[in-house]
């Protein structure tokens, strides 16, 4: 089965995170695909893209499970951070407006993803958890940066150390979610946004992120790689896998 379909609707794109026996887990072969994606639509051109998640969940995160089979962890997620980090570059600088669909939950590197989008819509129930400090990790996929950037340092103390669920409502509240609708009109919702969003000259999207960037997220590539360089050496000098072992312990029971 493809962990990724990509389709083209009207205009606009949308983009389907496709294993959902992993909770939509990010692994190197997820990552890759959401990245050609993401070329695809610049190559063939569009306003809009949406990123979801199949299965009733956005992202649980990072695959926590290949990572713990893996022979050289350290590699592991050197390797996929830095083909995560350079997805996320591609989404910040993308001449199109991204869209963050979140229904179930987003979770760790998950969240991390769709707060790198330019918008983020959430259905009632869904929930976001940064969850890094669960596992003994420090975040990455930026989430030390856009997380911080939008809630501010104490805010972002808190929900890293605390590693609690999020709910929809507070998640808007604290300005991680643009809106949240419930369930059964969530699509209606987003197809009537999509439509508003498409009379936005096409000329402009590029100029107007390149702008925010600038002001917002100009030493992104920087701390980018300060995450990886930071969950690689937490890796090297303690025992995570112990952690990591108890959660997926606790998600089979």
């Amino acid at each position: 089965m493809e962990v990724l379909s990509i389709e083209r609707k009207k205009g606009v794109w949308w983009v389907m995170l496709n294993r959902p026996s992993r909770k939509n887990a990010l692994n190197k072969s997820l990552i890759k695909d959401l990245s050609q994606a993401f070329d695809k639509v610049q190559k063939k051109g569009g306003k809009i893209v949406i990123l979801k998640g199949n299965g009733g969940a956005f992202s649980s995160g990072g695959d926590l499970k290949e990572f713990y089979e893996s022979e050289d962890p350290v590699s592991w997620i050197w390797d996929s951070v830095t083909e995560l980090n350079a997805l996320l570059i591609k989404i910040r600088k993308a001449p199109f407006i991204s869209i963050a669909v979140v229904e179930g939950f987003a979770v760790g590197a998950g969240m991390s993803l769709a707060l790198s989008c330019d918008l983020v819509i959430a259905s009632e129930d869904a929930t976001f958890n940064m969850a890094y400090r669960r596992i003994g990790f420090t975040p990455d996929g930026g989430g030390s940066v856009f997380l911080s950037k939008i809630i501010g340092e104490k805010k972002y103390n808190e929900l890293y150390l605390l590693s609690r669920d999020i709910s929809a409502k507070e998640a808007k509240e604290i300005g991680i979610v643009n809106f949240v609708f419930p369930q059964d009109k969530l699509e209606e919702e987003v197809e009537k946004l999509v439509e508003e969003l498409l009379s936005l000259p096409h000329e402009v999207i590029p100029f107007y992120k390149s702008l925010v960037n600038a002001w917002l997220y100009k030493d992104l590539e920087e701390q980018l790689q300060r995450e990886r360089d930071a969950i690689c050496e937490v890796i090297r000098q303690t025992d995570v896998k112990q952690l990591i072992q108890k959660v997926l312990t606790k998600k089979r029971s």
